[in-house]
Parts: C-alpha cells; structure tokens; sequence
C-alpha cells in the first residue's frame, strides 16, 4: 500500500468514526463540539462531538449531561445510536413533560469557553 492509499485509508476510517455521539450524523459539515455543562467530569473545557440539532438541544437541557455522558461511552464502545429512536422518545417526552426547554441556559459561559478553545486551537 503506497502512503498515500495508507493516508487515504486513515482518513477515511477516521471519518468513520467521527459523529453525533447522541444521534449519530456523520456529516462533518454538520458536526460540532460542544462544551460540557456542569455535571460532566474532567477537564472544565471538555468537548463533546455533537450534530447542531443535538448540540442545541444540549444547551437548552432538552438533552442532559448524564445522557451525554453515557452517548459518549456508548459511542467510544462502538455502538452507533438510532437517531429516528432518539428523537421519538425526546419528543414524547416533552410533550408528556419528561423534559423541559431551558433556553435561559443556552448562553451561559458557552461564549467565554469557546473563546478559550479557540485561542488554544489557534
């Protein structure tokens, strides 16, 4: 295999294993990483790679950082989530109020990390 075939094969398997960790998207135009909120452990500018629907519905705690803790984990396991079974049950529950839209918490520190994040990645 020539090195570039070799490059090739990386990216393309690097790509594959780049997605929504909630809904599974793997349409890198559409990818985003998005700060985790209070709750998550480690680093207070760790990232998760999140779609922009399920990045929005992140920061509107629609989605909880426990929910996205364990996407994650599922997702470093392999498992590739159904995103159609997703968003049936996330839309049954806000209609049954299982889940409410926080749009106060949407701003937070997000500007302020992602300027951090940025500087850094500069």
């Amino acid at each position: 295999m020539s090195d570039h075939q070799s490059i090739m094969t990386d990216k393309l398997i690097e790509r594959r294993n780049d997605g929504c960790i909630l809904c599974g998207l793997q349409v890198l135009s559409c990818l985003t990483n998005a700060h985790a909120h209070e709750g998550a452990e480690g680093h207070p500018d760790r990232t998760f790679r999140l779609c922009w629907s399920c990045h929005r519905m992140y920061d509107h705690d629609i989605i909880s950082t426990e929910e996205v803790l364990a996407a994650e984990e599922a997702w470093a396991r392999g498992a590739r989530p159904d995103a159609a079974q997703l968003h049936r049950q996330i839309e049954n529950d806000l209609i049954n109020q299982r889940r409410i839209v926080n749009k106060a918490r949407q701003y937070g520190d997000g500007p302020q990390k992602a300027g951090r994040t940025r500087r850094k990645t500069i």
